[in-house]
């Protein structure tokens, strides 16, 4: 399960291409869900929906976290 979170469209589909193509090469199952805006990762962690991978980037840096998600990682 991972989740790409960047407001620029282009570079999430560009990212996500390189990750299908990298795990599809090592034929290794995964899903991508793909998020423009960050209240809507939140909104599916605090559904209970879990990521093995997050990449966040915003160029906003300041991003409101409730207490039901163990941590964030920006920018990686």
């Amino acid at each position: 399960q991972i989740a790409i979170c960047d407001e620029n469209i282009e570079e999430s589909e560009v990212l996500g291409e390189y990750l299908k193509q990298y795990f599809s090469q090592k034929s290794i199952s995964f899903e991508i869900m793909t998020f423009i805006k960050s209240a809507d990762l939140i909104y599916e962690i605090e559904d209970g929906k879990s990521f093995d991978i997050i990449h966040y980037f915003s160029s906003v840096y300041f991003m409101y976290v409730s207490s039901s998600c163990a941590s964030v990682i920006l920018g990686l």
